[in-house]
């Protein structure tokens, strides 16, 4: 017996795509009381970006974050 594989389901949602951006929000009803939702909040230059994640890896003065 083969018991290798995985279960794929089918789920109703929603995706949006913008033409040059790409995927700017997402919906997915597992659920009547379980959805995921993503939508596209922002949008930064790369350099603005690699600040924002120098940031998170240098952590908040005071978090004990480092």
């Amino acid at each position: 017996m083969n018991d290798e594989g995985h279960v794929e389901q089918e789920f109703d949602g929603l995706e949006i795509y913008a033409k040059g951006l790409g995927l700017v929000y997402f919906r997915k009803d597992v659920s009547a009381t379980f959805i995921t939702e993503y939508e596209l909040a922002d949008r930064y230059s790369m350099e603005e970006l690699e600040k924002k994640f120098k940031v998170k890896l240098e952590g908040k003065p005071g978090t004990g974050n480092k």
